[in-house]
Parts: structure tokens; sequence; C-alpha cells
């Protein structure tokens, strides 16, 4: 079974990205409440290893073996070095790791003998797999270094999702089609990082630990802003085209229903809490009753669209 664990990441200047695969003695305690160490020269002798995006295998950024990857294995750490090409996957992976919305490393590997210390499980050898430049750290001690954009900072989307309105929810179950919140349920869950996606986590266009994604919450809606960085990548260009051709974009919340409270009645679900983990951002398609009290994004310098008429229950 192969496993993955996070660690540094940072940005060293140009095309350059560097950090701490996996700092050696560190002891982590994962999310499955399990704690770990790994050992020194757990991962000796190294084999042909590929960099990638969000362990994605078809999307490579380099390899080592003269592929622009270079990797140590020292006493303390086994560190990364990475010259990434001229291709768009690498582009839009500096400037999400610019702008901490991709905080760092994390290895994949197998482990092949392992001991328990004191309840801590120890990996004495591993097969090293392959290394992820990833948007959730999960070692403590390893906080990434990701270098900020300069100069002053710069809006490029606000929006809001309003509170008292039933719309239309396609993704819910049970029997419920449609969703409400009252007034100041979304929130964003102490220590949890909150997304701003155009699709899947890996499309993020913005990061509130980041720093480029900002929520404030008021008594009508949860307000947000999106740093202009997030037209940079593949999914912000998605973003600018359709708003090109004229087409609405609207800001939707993915929930953590397990830490949100809820109640469901007559087809509407009522959330007196509601989890936030990501903002999406996608045109909503078919019938008007559909995108009906959902709100479009704006464009920095685009005149407020005029809100619509409400729907209380």
């Amino acid at each position: 079974m192969l496993e993955r664990r996070y660690a540094e990441l940072q940005q060293a200047g140009g095309r350059r990205l560097e950090g701490i695969a996996v700092r050696y003695g560190d002891t982590a305690s994962l999310p499955w409440g399990v704690r770990e160490r790994i050992e020194p020269g757990a991962f000796a002798p190294l084999g042909d290893i590929v960099l990638n995006v969000q362990h994605d295998r078809g999307r490579p950024l380099a390899r080592t073996g003269g592929g622009g990857l270079v990797l140590e294995d020292g006493a303390d750490a086994l560190t990364l070095a990475a010259e990434l090409p001229e291709t768009r996957e690498a582009d839009d992976t500096l400037a999400l790791v610019r702008n901490g919305v991709l905080r760092g490393l994390s290895v994949e590997f197998r482990a092949l003998e392992e001991r328990l210390d004191s309840g801590i499980r120890v990996i004495e050898r591993a097969r090293l797999a392959a290394v992820g430049v990833v948007d959730s750290p999960a070692y403590p001690q390893s906080e990434v270094e990701a270098r900020r954009r300069r100069g002053p900072r710069r809006t490029w989307v606000r929006g809001g999702i309003e509170y008292g309105i039933a719309v239309h929810c396609e993704c819910l179950t049970g029997e419920c089609s449609r969703v409400y919140f009252r007034p100041k349920a979304l929130r964003q869950v102490e220590g949890r990082e909150v997304l701003a996606i155009a699709g899947r986590a890996s499309e993020a266009v913005g990061s509130t630990r980041g720093g480029t994604l900002r929520l404030r919450d008021t008594p009508e809606r949860l307000e947000f802003e999106i740093d202009a960085a997030g037209r940079d990548t593949a999914a912000g260009r998605t973003i600018d085209d359709l708003r090109t051709a004229g087409v609405d974009i609207f800001a939707r919340p993915l929930l953590d229903d397990a830490a949100s409270e809820f109640a469901d009645a007559d087809g509407v679900r009522t959330y007196t809490r509601a989890a936030v983990r990501a903002v999406l951002l996608k045109p909503i398609a078919g019938e008007l009753e559909r995108r009906q009290g959902w709100q479009p994004i704006r464009f920095e310098g685009q005149e407020p669209t005029r809100r619509r008429a409400r729907i209380w229950l």
C-alpha cells in the first residue's frame, strides 16, 4: 500500500522549487490518530523519482536522472531541488506556490520495515515512489515558506453567498433539492483552510491560509474576495475566458456536513451551522430556477449585480 506524508516547500526564485521532502526524527500526529516518525536513511537507495502535482501522475513537473529534479538524502532530512520546465502545468504550480495555495511537499512511499516505539510507528526502511507538490501539509513542524507576491494586494474577484434565501442545490442527499442558510450559518472551521476552486481542489485560485482568499461574515451574506494572482492559473484563465464570453459564474459553498448542523423538511435543508470547505466558482447550467438566489461573482471594476428577490421561509 502506498502512503503519503507532507513536509516543507519554498520557491527559491525564478523557476526553482526547494524544500524538505522528509525531516527525519520529527514525530507527526497523522489525521487518523497515528503518531509516526521516519528514520534517517529509510529511503536509501533512491531510485527514479518523479515530482508531480497533488500526486497526479498525469501532471509531472520534473524527474531525477537529468529531468530537473535533484534529491539529497542527508543525516537530518531528504531535501529536494527542482528546476521546472516552461510548461503551463509548471507555470500554474509556480503561481500557486507563490500565493500560498500549494503549500508543501508530500512523499509517496511503501513501508518495507517498521516497528513500534512507545506507541509511535517508526519507519525504518521504505521505497520512495514519488514526490508531490500539494495544498495541505500535514506535519505541524513543517510549515511551508512560499515567497509572497511583492507590491500592493490587488483584488481580482469579489462575491457573496446570501443568507435567508432558499436556493436550488444538486449536492444534497435524501429528499431535499433546495438549501437555506440562516444568518451567520456559514463558517470557516477554526484552523481549517478554505479554498476557492473552479472545479477540483487541484484547480484552486485562492486560499485562506495563503491569504489569497479572504472571507468576511455579515448579517446578510458571507462575502469573499480573491487576489489577482488567481488569474495566473489555468483555472483562473478559464474563469476569465467565461467572463469575456459573457457567461455568469456563480459562487456556491462546498460544506462539511459532519461538522455542520441542519434539518430537512419539505424538500429544503436548513443550516443553522454550515462548515465551509471551499467556495466553488462555476456557471450554473439548466433552467433559470437553478440560478435564482445564487449570486454571480464580480470582477474588480465591474458594477455590482442587482440583488435578486428574496424567497423567505
